[in-house]
């Protein structure tokens, strides 16, 4: 019942998007081809020497740095002043707000991180009650506003048009959400 390091290597990789090393015992370990599709920063040899893991961490780091800086300029280059923007990591725990969306929601950024989003974004219904965001509707087009009872952390509510699309990674992989939101007139 216990999983191999191959199935928790896809689960850290390309499910949860957690960096990780494998640490194999020789170099023939690492040849089945779900090595490089769990997407591993690196590897090491149960026999490496302290350079060896000092090199390898310190390259994970720096890929990691470049992926997240990649990330930054994508959702830098979609933001606008005109729509509150959400950014969400593949779990939908929220990573970015912009000035409006704090504006809109009543939750700054250094308190909505990690949170899940739908805790932020919470939409309700006339009577002010949870209603489930659903970012993808089957027959939905998603290029699409969709008009929904925003409740601020207030408890006011307010009217707004939301957009929800799927963000990408640089490797054009689900990386998480991307909700931008208007006041509806």
């Amino acid at each position: 019942g216990v999983p191999d390091g191959l199935t928790l290597g896809h689960h850290f990789g390309v499910v949860y998007q957690v960096p990780f090393l494998y640490w194999a015992r020789s170099p023939s370990d690492l040849q089945d081809p779900r090595v490089l599709k769990s997407q591993p920063y690196g590897y090491l040899l149960s026999n490496s020497q302290d350079d060896e893991l000092l090199a390898t961490l310190t390259l994970a780091s720096e890929s990691l740095r470049e992926r997240e800086q990649s990330r930054q300029s994508r959702v830098d280059a979609l933001s606008t002043e005109t729509e509150g923007i959400i950014v969400t990591d593949l779990s939908g725990r929220i990573t970015y707000l912009n000035p409006l969306a704090e504006d809109l929601t009543g939750w700054h950024i250094a308190e909505a991180t990690n949170q899940p989003y739908q805790e932020v974004f919470r939409l309700v219904d006339a009577q002010g009650n949870h209603v489930p965001h659903l970012p993808f509707i089957e027959g939905r087009d998603r290029s699409a506003s969709v008009v929904a009872s925003l409740a601020r952390r207030s408890g006011k509510t307010l009217r707004v048009s939301e957009r929800t699309s799927s963000l990408t990674d640089g490797d054009g992989s689900l990386a998480g959400l991307y909700i931008s939101f208007t006041l509806h007139e």
